[in-house]
């Protein structure tokens, strides 16, 4: 990890500067200031005086134009917040989800005294309860950084009701591949090498439903992930090798917290300092280090306390992936579901925790176990007395959502359970998230 720089040639950076480079001046911004202020205004008219029926809105990449920038700028306007019932604002995950967008939704359209009920409820019991909620009621909804995954026209056709009151919802693309099962006014289909003209706002078709794209490019739509994602993954990937050792390793870890998905800024730091990056387990150690990554980029703040200081925090999704390239080559995680099975101490678990218990391991030297899946899964004891007499060096371990009936007996393993302080003290040595892994016991 040290030796990591921007030079490194098992990286083959040196291939990419000149095309990065290159990428970043010939892509210059060429939005016409003018243009975007007339279609802002197209936007809203459509938002807050177009016709009933509800209307949902894609909005695309172009040079000059942030997407999430300008749909924060409309949602955070007065004129919507006064129109509108319902506001909702959800960020989606690289790793697409609706079960969890599901329960975004529900947690800011509900009173709370409702949600603690109905998140615990049934997938299809929650997408009815949802839908009979927002019947009669004006919403606006942002879905934030869609990417890859075409069955969320469905998903949101289910849930959403069309009251015919002005109801709007407003999606930030980052692959237009979505777009590519639908058919502009002229009854043309919409495909990969597609340029769409007509003006920003396009009206298209899609079942029913009144649909536009907001587009300021004229080039192909394959064209914009290229354009758009290649510059921003290659120019984190230079920025991480660039940081000093104590940020880069910090920087690599935030691999285990899920693309655009919040942590609580009190749970990095005790994964921190668990895992020996905190110099004396300092929290405002730990502290310095967040902002100073907030500063350069790679982490995005989400929530405030009342102070000032950063509450929950979130990794972008092309952050993300720029992260997971280099931690691939260094080997410091391993996924489950990764196709090659490096050496790593560190094993993050997305899916499947119960089969990783049960299963027949040959790491004998890891160090870090780290589950980050958003199933609930019940541990059986013998298959957790196994598995920390199997695992005797390790150091961190945090299950997660994971429920533990009890806790395995007698001296094999020794619970650390007081979360005022990250402090790691004997040669075998685990480290519980309390607000998330229960015990019935």
């Amino acid at each position: 990890m040290q030796q990591l720089s921007p030079r490194y040639n098992d990286f083959d950076i040196s291939e990419q500067s000149d095309k990065l480079i290159r990428l970043l001046i010939e892509r210059q911004p060429q939005l016409d200031i003018k243009e975007f202020e007339r279609s802002r205004e197209e936007l809203f008219d459509l938002l807050i005086e177009g016709h009933p029926p509800l209307a949902m809105v894609v909005i695309l990449d172009s040079s000059g134009f942030d997407k999430t920038a300008f749909a924060a700028d409309t949602y955070n306007s007065n004129h919507v917040k006064f129109y509108f019932d319902c506001l909702v604002w959800v960020r989606v995950c690289l790793l697409y989800d609706f079960g969890k967008i599901l329960d975004d939704i529900i947690k800011s359209v509900m009173p709370p005294s409702r949600v603690s009920v109905i998140i615990g409820e049934d997938y299809q019991l929650k997408k009815s309860i949802l839908r009979d909620y927002l019947t009669n009621k004006k919403y606006f909804i942002v879905l934030d950084d869609v990417f890859d995954d075409s069955e969320i026209w469905d998903d949101l056709e289910e849930v959403l009701p069309d009251n015919q009151n002005g109801s709007r919802v407003l999606i930030t693309v980052s692959d237009p591949d979505l777009l590519t099962s639908f058919e502009l006014q002229n009854g043309q289909k919409i495909r990969s090498d597609s340029v769409l003209f007509g003006g920003p706002l396009i009206k298209i078709k899609h079942e029913g439903w009144q649909f536009f794209i907001l587009n300021y490019g004229n080039t192909p739509l394959k064209s914009y992930i290229g354009e758009k994602a290649y510059p921003t993954i290659w120019s984190k990937i230079f920025s991480l090798l660039e940081l000093p050792f104590h940020l880069k390793v910090c920087c690599i870890y935030l691999l285990v917290i899920r693309p655009s998905i919040e942590i609580s800024t009190r749970q990095l730091y005790l994964l921190w300092v668990a895992e020996g990056f905190i110099p004396y387990n300092s929290e405002e150690t730990a502290d310095h280090y967040l902002k100073e990554l907030i500063d350069r980029g790679f982490i995005q703040v989400s929530k405030k306390r009342a102070g000032g200081t950063v509450k929950t925090c979130y990794v972008s999704s092309y952050t993300f992936v720029s992260l997971a390239f280099v931690a691939a080559k260094t080997e410091f995680f391993r996924t489950t579901d990764a196709e090659e099975k490096s050496p790593a101490n560190r094993v993050i678990i997305f899916e499947g925790l119960i089969e990783f218990f049960s299963l027949e391991h040959s790491d004998m030297y890891l160090q870090s176990l780290l589950n980050h899946s958003l199933e609930s899964d019940q541990l059986d004891l013998k298959d957790c007395e196994n598995f920390c007499k199997k695992f005797k060096h390790l150091r961190v371990l945090n299950l997660g959502s994971a429920v533990l009936d009890q806790y395995p007996p007698g001296n094999a393993i020794k619970l650390h359970r007081s979360f005022t302080r990250g402090y790691l003290d004997d040669a075998f040595e685990l480290w519980f998230h309390h607000s998330t892994c229960t015990s019935k016991k």
